[in-house]
């Protein structure tokens, strides 16, 4: 296209039916724009829908029970008259027939956790705004043979995510709020008591994902031995929350820059960064790549636990002999090449495994062939 400020725009759509053996079905869509003002510089955008089915075993899990859960748990009827209690909660306990008197032996309530049959679809929308420039007066120059920056903003919200509720929050339900069917049990003496909590899992947690993405790659003239490349991958990690339900309402907590730790360890660094720098021929190659991970705080202990920033070195090297004509490669390779020790998490069982490496080098042998 030959028009100012148009030098390219392209837009598509798309729309997807699903159906499941589980009897879920769903239409997703979505739609993009590509736009060139000029040659180089192109901006873009997309929107799209996503969905996710309920598991079989979310949906059908067979009832289990788990004695000592509630170990943590308080127990709101124990001694309701006292002062500081609130209205509502002596009002539901005198009209379940908790005597007045009552005072909790221990915390220990069983759960039964299982499936849950009426669970709904969790959806999703998403939008990726950014753009890439490559100029061109930079390309085949005398100190570059091609140059490229790409900045990608994304935002991400998922509605109604699959989630087990906890057993304080469906606990105390029974005493804050007219949900007392969800518990059920009896006191010693014949009066009813919430004692036995039922947990399935239920669509009630929003997920929101916010950041940006920035690449920047170059590409050397050769050099006499072949060209040197640069390429860098950088995340910006502005939020990532979710909004649970609670006894007073809904509650959002805020991940980014920190640990979950205890029972699904996952950090949620506000910054990562791999940068490589490699060098190739026909026949050999060699390159560094450095992985930055800014510091995070352990989620139930920011104020006393900080898991330090790290960066690790990788080293990698390649070899597609000539007289092979090009039909085998052999790598060797060495990550963690300064063996750097990850940082301690309390309650992930001593490192995150999904974040950080093995605190020793780990070197690997390569061999491809083709055919």
């Amino acid at each position: 296209m030959d028009v100012p400020f148009f030098r390219l725009l392209e837009g598509s759509a798309a729309a997807r039916y699903s159906k499941c053996s589980t009897g879920f079905s769903n239409t997703s869509f979505k739609g993009g724009l590509s736009w060139k003002p000029i040659d180089d510089l192109r901006l873009r955008g997309t929107w799209a829908q996503g969905f996710r089915a309920p598991s079989i075993g979310e949906l059908f899990g067979s009832p289990s029970r788990f004695d000592g859960a509630g170990g943590a748990v308080p127990e709101a009827s124990s001694n309701y008259n006292a002062s500081g209690v609130s209205a509502t909660i002596r009002q539901n306990c005198a009209a379940q027939g908790v005597p007045a008197t009552y005072v909790a032996a221990n915390n220990g309530f069983p759960l039964i956790t299982g499936g849950n049959r009426n669970l709904k679809l969790g959806k999703s929308e998403g939008w990726v705004l950014g753009g890439v420039y490559s100029p061109s007066w930079a390309n085949d120059s005398a100190f570059a043979r091609s140059i490229s920056l790409e900045v990608d903003y994304n935002r991400i919200t998922v509605g109604d995510a699959i989630a087990s509720p906890d057993p304080p929050v469906l606990l105390n339900n029974c005493y804050y709020a007219e949900r007392r069917a969800e518990l059920r049990g009896d006191h010693p003496n014949g009066a009813r008591r919430h004692r036995a909590g039922q947990r399935h899992p239920a669509e009630y947690r929003l997920i929101k994902s916010e950041g940006l993405d920035v690449v920047f790659n170059y590409r050397s003239p050769d050099i006499g031995i072949g060209p040197i490349g640069l390429a860098s991958l950088n995340n910006f990690r502005f939020n990532f929350s979710t909004s649970l339900p609670s006894t007073s309402g809904t509650t959002t907590t805020q991940f980014a820059g920190r640990e979950r730790g205890t029972g699904s360890p996952q950090a949620y660094p506000k910054f990562k960064s791999n940068t490589t720098l490699d060098l190739s021929t026909e026949v050999f190659s060699a390159s560094v790549t450095a992985r930055y991970i800014s510091a995070v705080t352990k989620f139930t202990r920011p104020d006393q636990h900080r898991m330090y920033r790290i960066l690790y070195l990788d080293a990698q090297l390649g070899l597609s002999p000539a007289f092979l004509d090009d039909s085998a490669t052999f790598t060797l390779g060495v990550n963690n090449l300064l063996g750097k020790r990850a940082p301690n998490c309390l309650g992930c069982g001593s490192f995150d495994p999904t974040t950080y490496e093995m605190p020793d080098p780990f070197g690997y042998v390569r061999i491809a062939a083709k055919y």
